[in-house]
């Protein structure tokens, strides 16, 4: 059970990706932003098929693109050191006016404006002891950029498996902005970079 719930915490909400994934010789699970593959080894007495989907993406592609020459190789440790680096921010709820949106309708015209009560935020009150990474940070790997969010759940899901700190992880990157491979021991993991065209490089963090 322990394997199927490190799964499950990573479902998506699409009829694709809200239940555990069959890939050949990998379970898996993503909620769109990562994938997460483990070894249908792992699971001896198999998963009950209610919890599959009938209709899982297409991953073959993933595997198929172009990659770069040599994959980057560095500790597990490496990756939650560089992540601390990231500062967290303080959580907010949504915006009542808004809805978290930032704009309003204009009571006057029926316009779309800049929502008085957020000031465009779409933040309302802070939430007690809540912080999240933030996201204008990027992590860099091999010359491709991640958001902090993707890489704390592979950390998260890492540590759920106990992985050691001193494991080897080995990421093949692909050409462009295409999925990149992340492989510790048995274990995969796939996360799109993030355009560098949007990344501020005064804030980037880099592992190697």
């Amino acid at each position: 059970m322990k394997y199927v719930d490190s799964l499950k915490r990573y479902l998506g909400h699409s009829d694709k990706t809200s239940k555990i994934l069959d890939l050949g010789d990998y379970y898996g699970a993503t909620d769109s932003q990562v994938l997460f593959m483990l070894p249908k080894s792992y699971f001896p007495e198999g998963i009950n098929p209610d919890e599959i989907s009938v209709n899982p993406p297409d991953t073959s592609f993933i595997f198929n693109t172009t990659k770069r020459e040599a994959p980057c190789e560095f500790k597990f440790k490496d990756l939650i050191n560089t992540l601390n680096e990231v500062p967290k921010v303080q959580e907010y709820e949504e915006c009542n006016e808004c809805d978290g949106f930032g704009t309003t309708e204009c009571h006057c015209c029926g316009s779309e404006i800049e929502c008085r009560d957020c000031n465009g935020s779409g933040d309302g009150d802070p939430i007690p002891n809540q912080y999240t990474l933030d996201s204008k940070y990027a992590l860099s790997i091999d010359e491709s950029y991640f958001s902090p969010s993707n890489m704390d759940k592979i950390i998260s899901f890492l540590i759920d498996l106990n992985i050691e700190p001193e494991e080897i992880i080995k990421m093949t990157a692909s050409i462009g902005l295409r999925p990149h491979i992340f492989e510790v021991k048995d274990v995969i993991m796939v996360s799109m970079p993030s355009n560098d065209e949007y990344i501020d490089m005064d804030l980037v963090v880099k592992i190697c």
